[in-house]
């Protein structure tokens, strides 16, 4: 707090004169009053800066323990970072070595599908097509007050996920 012996004497010397102006309080509860802030001259005053040593030697030691956690985390954020380094090149060994692959060549069917089965060749043709799975589809739709709270802005889009096979969906006329 950096107060000096000679400033702690004066703030006493002001305290005695106010407690002797005072009426109220008894000479007993005056003294121990007194006696009660000379304790505190030690702390306050540190006349031989030990509170002072104690709180340097303290901050070294939070300043040296904060220096091991940045460097702990540093090495386990660049551990983390080799890590990830490693599983995005197996991945990219993996999917190298996967278009390396051939395909295996379908077996060759004897005779004819019984009727109402596809062949192996039409399935792979349904499959390769390429599936809508979003349509946006604009309408003037308007929510009654008992649906929501408000209506939707005039030429909202509404938009439908579908799976594999999607009906589409009429605009509401007005």
């Amino acid at each position: 707090m950096h107060i000096d012996d000679l400033s702690y004497s004066l703030m006493m010397n002001l305290y005695k004169d106010v407690l002797s102006r005072v009426s109220t309080i008894d000479d007993l509860s005056k003294e121990e009053l007194l006696s009660l802030l000379e304790a505190q001259r030690g702390p306050i005053v540190d006349i031989n800066k030990e509170f002072a040593r104690e709180f340097e030697e303290r901050m070294e030691k939070l300043r040296k323990e904060r220096e091991l956690k940045k460097e702990k985390f540093r090495q386990q954020k660049a551990a983390k970072a080799k890590a990830k380094a490693a599983a995005q090149a197996a991945t990219a060994q993996q999917a190298a070595a996967a278009k390396a692959k051939p395909k295996p060549k379908p077996k060759a069917q004897v005779g004819k599908p019984a009727k109402g089965l596809a062949t192996s060749r039409e399935k792979e043709q349904v499959l390769d097509k390429p599936v809508p799975s979003v349509k946006i589809i604009e309408s003037d739709f308007i929510a009654s007050a008992d649906e929501a709270p408000m209506s939707l802005p005039p030429h909202c889009p509404i938009v439908l996920l579908c799976g594999p096979v999607c009906r589409a969906v009429e605009p509401l006329s007005v």
